[in-house]
């Protein structure tokens, strides 16, 4: 919920602790956070060891990386960001 709070497109998929959100714009970000990206969304595997302040830590990064970087837009009217929005 903090995420769609804080305005980006994403959703938890259903049974899982994977979270699929839109593709941050900037690469560092991505590889510091370890997101596994297609096109123009990202997954996040939020494993059972990963604790609140981390998760906050995460989306603080994104929001900055937004502000900085801008939103990813989707691909094309087809493209994974666009069926997940």
């Amino acid at each position: 919920n903090k995420l769609t709070d804080a305005g980006f497109t994403a959703r938890l998929n259903d049974l899982s602790c994977t979270v699929v959100l839109e593709r941050p714009m900037d690469d560092a970000l991505i590889k510091r956070w370890q997101l596994a990206c297609e096109e123009d969304i990202a997954h996040v595997v939020v494993m059972p060891n990963v604790t609140k302040e981390k998760i906050d830590k995460f989306i603080e990064e994104l929001i900055e990386c937004r502000e900085e970087h801008g939103r990813m837009k989707a691909k094309r009217d087809d493209s994974p960001l666009s069926k997940l929005g």
